[in-house]
Order: C-alpha cells, then structure tokens, then sequence
C-alpha cells in the first residue's frame, strides 16, 4: 500500500475502534439487553461520525461526506437503537457506518489489510475454550506464560512466520518488552492472567504502566489479552479503563474468561455477550 493508504487506514482502523467500543457498551442482564454506559456508548457513536466526516473533508470527498452527514443526521433520531444478526447485538447505526467505512477502504486498496486487522480481535476472542482445552493443552494455563505459548501457536497457524515473540520497539521504558507482534498488522499483543481477585488490582497497575511503555512508529495498536479464570471486570469495563489513559487511544482490551464459576467473581458484574466486530 501507498504512504497515504496506509494513513487513510490508521483512520477508518480508529474509526471501527470507536463503533466496536460503543458495541461493547451492550450487556445482557436478566432484564434484557441493556446498555451499561449511555453517555459513553453515545460518545463513541458521535466520535466515529465526526472522524468519518472529518477524514472525508481532509480527503477532499464532498459527495461521500454529504452523504455520510446526512446518515449521521438521520442516526441522531434513535442513535442508539440496537438490532442483531445471527444472534448478536449492535448498535444498528455502526451497520451504517461500516459501509461507509467498506467503501472507503475499497477505494483506496486497504479494504483486505484491514479486514485481517479486525479479524484478529475475533480471532483472540474464539480462543477461550481453544487455550483451555483439555485434549490439546491438559486444561485452562496456569499463568502469562503458558497463556502466552498457547495464544502464538494459534497465531502462527494464522498469520505465520510474522508472529514475533518479544519483539524489540523504538524507545522502549524500563522493564516493558511487549509479548507478541505481528509487524504486517503494526499489532502488539500483551498478555495478563488475573486467577483471583486478589490479582485483580497488581494486573490494573500492570495495564495502566504498559500503556506508557507502548510508543512506537512501527506499531500502531496494542491488544491486552486478558484471561480472567472467572469473571471480575468485563470488556467493557477494561476498555473504559483503558479510555481513560491519554496514551491508549489505539489500545484495546480483549477478555477471555476461564472455567473459573461467577460466584468467585468480582461482586456486581454484568455479562457481556459476545458483541458483532464492525
């Protein structure tokens, strides 16, 4: 790809984060589908649009931003609305946005590198029974570092020899080497094991320290892969952590949960279903 496409790339990859944060603002609770943070799902919802129209603007598209303003304008009756397919919930207005985003990525040739991009958070969520299986690894890891050499053998079957284990970054901090890269994707994976909630807190101040320590040209997302042997913070409440962190605006959260019951689990929390990836 060309400089400019790979840039106009970064931006719809920002943008897909934006609408793949508000969807994960959708939990099920025994009411329903609910939505655990309205204030912060809509912004999300507003940021994608205005990204959107500002990336058209600066790309000197005026048809396709008219036409993107005037979704925006409609979405804005019922921003919120949620629909599903295949048994899955999402905000109907990211629907929307994704064909926007499709067409723009089409057009400038980044349309297949972005979809392996996406694909990878959906890759990491479809290993939580993978990485604990009892045929292929004897039961759930015992810790980072066997989650860590299950999760890059299921990456090299993917993504192949670009899998690099502990690779070097530009101006690294004390004490940071991130887990796992993938250079084709600028992707940084790393690892946390949280096997009670007595880890809980150590694993926090571990996120919040990494995210400082991730400043590289060379790799432009960072996924903390999270394996929770019960459930104590859902997706949504890690991501909002995350979003509180200047430096972790192309940093995103993905939680696998263990065999670990919900009677060990952090007191209050709600289940997240498995939300749809735009």
């Amino acid at each position: 790809m060309s400089p400019a496409a790979v840039q106009i790339g970064k931006s719809t990859h920002h943008i897909r984060e934006l609408m793949n944060k508000a969807n994960a603002e959708i939990v099920l609770t025994g009411r329903g589908a609910e939505i655990d943070n309205v204030a912060l799902a809509e912004h999300y919802l507003h940021s994608a649009y205005m990204s959107l129209l500002l990336l058209l603007e600066a790309l000197g598209l005026p048809a396709s931003r008219r036409r993107v303003l005037a979704d925006y304008r409609d979405a804005k009756k019922a921003l919120l609305k949620m629909t599903h397919y295949e048994g899955e919930l999402f905000f109907e207005c990211t629907d929307r946005l994704s064909i926007h985003l499709d067409g723009l990525e089409t057009m400038f040739g980044i349309a297949h590198h972005r979809a392996i991009e996406r694909d990878l958070d959906e890759i990491l969520r479809n290993l939580e029974y993978t990485v604990s299986d009892p045929g292929a690894f004897g039961g759930q890891p015992s810790g980072e570092s066997q989650l860590h050499a299950r999760v890059e053998a299921v990456l090299r079957s993917v993504f192949g020899s670009e899998v690099l284990t502990k690779p070097p970054i530009a101006k690294p901090i004390k004490n940071f080497i991130p887990d796992t890269g993938i250079p084709s994707i600028e992707t940084l994976i790393e690892y946390k094991f949280i096997g009670d909630a007595r880890d809980l807190g150590r694993v926090v101040d571990e996120v919040l320290a990494d995210t400082r320590g991730y400043t590289s040209k060379a790799w432009s997302r960072f996924v903390f892969l999270i394996y929770e042997v019960a459930r104590f913070k859902s997706e949504a409440q890690w991501n909002r952590l995350l979003a509180e962190c200047d430096s972790a605006d192309r940093t995103t959260a993905v939680v696998l949960r263990g065999s670990g019951t919900m009677s060990t689990a952090a007191p209050g929390v709600r289940v997240r279903q498995p939300i749809r990836r735009r």
